[in-house]
């Protein structure tokens, strides 16, 4: 599996090489898939100003990691290898900073990439999320999984970038329970998707603030 293979233009071959200062500069120049919850106005972490600030003003957040960033980034290999030995699909990394050529504010950074049999290449993510956040994640009803919105977002963009037509996300919630769903490719979805990340970066590009109600601009999806 190559990630450079995919219908989509390669910013960094290998993100892995490049110091922080320099990783920070490239994502001031685009719209990630961590972005996209909050340039809609549906983060709970970021408001459209504050990423805005970010774009714009080189406003960043603190280069410490919090204890669920850092045990999140340390848990990723492992969930990865266990999801593949349960499901026998191929999951390869992918370090590399990918752009959609038909809209180029549009960044992603993939944790990776699945093959499945008889589908093809799709996008893999991995999420670690606390006990207290399964019910987000469907709760005990193993035969439907959801999806929080956030990364339902942030996988409808990463689709948009790659081209691909569907994405893995892979969830270790409370350390000790592993569960996986589908997103298959919505294009209605994903054109409403790029037209609202659009608007937002039209607030970057004029260096103009963005309305602090992001919610206006959700109400369209």
């Amino acid at each position: 599996m190559n990630d450079f293979s995919l219908p989509c233009n390669v910013l960094v071959r290998d993100i892995s090489q490049l110091s922080y200062q320099e990783w920070l500069e490239i994502r001031r120049s685009g719209i990630g898939g961590s972005d996209a919850a909050a340039s809609l106005g549906l983060s709970s972490w970021k408001s459209p100003i504050e990423l805005w600030e970010e774009k714009v003003l080189g406003k960043t957040q603190p280069k410490q990691d919090s204890e669920p960033m850092r045990w999140g980034r340390l848990l990723e290999p492992v969930i990865r290898d266990e999801f593949a030995k349960r499901t026998g699909y191929e999951v390869s990394v992918c370090r590399s900073m990918l752009q959609a050529p038909q809209w180029p504010w549009m960044q992603a950074n993939l944790d990776g990439l699945i093959e499945i049999p008889g589908r093809g290449i799709g996008v893999f993510e991995v999420k670690t999320a606390s006990t207290f956040k399964d019910s987000d994640w469907g709760g005990n009803d193993d035969s439907q999984p959801r999806c929080p919105d956030a990364y339902a977002l942030q996988v409808a963009h990463y689709l948009a970038v790659t081209g691909l037509e569907y994405a893995v996300i892979c969830v270790l919630i409370g350390g000790n329970k592993l569960r996986w769903l589908t997103v298959e490719r919505d294009v209605e979805f994903i054109n409403s998707l790029v037209e609202l990340e659009r608007r937002f970066w039209q607030y970057v590009l004029t260096q103009t603030p963005p309305p602090v109600d992001g919610s206006l601009a959700c109400a369209e999806m």
